[in-house]
C-alpha cells in the first residue's frame, strides 16, 4: 500500500502539540454539486472547519498538463476559487508546504496561530 504525502506527514501536526487532523475531509458543495476534499481539518467548536492543504509544486508544475485545459495558471485560479467559496461557506483555509514542518517548533507556533486546537501547551513558542 502506497501512502500519500499527507498521510506520511500526518504526524507533524501532532509533534508540533496541536490536535490530530482528519484527513481528506469532504466539505459538500452547496446545491448538491459535489463536494471540496481538503488535505486536513479540525472541525471548530462552532461547526466550521479549519482546513489545511500541503502543497508541493507538483500540481502547477507538472510536464504532464501540456493540454491548455490544465496549465499550471488554470490550476492556481481553481485553488484560488476552491479557498474563496470555502471560506463563503464559513470554513477557513490555510496553507503550507513540507519544508514548513522541518521545524516542528515553528510549524506548531504557526499552526497555534492559525487557531488550530492544541493538544499540549508551547507556552515558550
Amino acid at each position: 500500500m502506497r501512502l500519500s504525502i499527507c498521510e506520511r506527514n500526518y504526524a507533524s501536526p501532532i509533534l508540533a502539540g496541536v490536535a490530530a487532523p482528519e484527513l481528506q475531509v469532504e466539505i459538500t458543495r452547496p446545491g448538491n454539486a459535489g463536494y471540496y476534499l481538503a488535505d486536513y481539518g479540525w472541525q471548530m467548536p462552532n461547526g466550521s472547519w479549519m482546513l489545511a492543504e500541503l502543497h508541493g509544486l507538483g500540481k502547477f508544475e507538472d510536464d504532464a498538463q501540456n493540454d491548455p485545459e490544465h496549465t499550471a495558471a488554470k490550476t492556481y485560479r481553481a485553488a484560488l476559487m476552491r479557498d474563496a467559496n470555502l471560506r463563503a461557506m464559513g470554513h477557513n483555509v490555510i496553507h503550507f508546504k513540507l519544508s514548513d514542518t522541518y521545524d516542528v517548533k515553528a510549524f506548531g507556533s504557526m499552526m497555534r496561530g492559525y487557531g488550530i486546537p492544541t493538544t499540549k501547551p508551547y507556552a515558550d513558542s
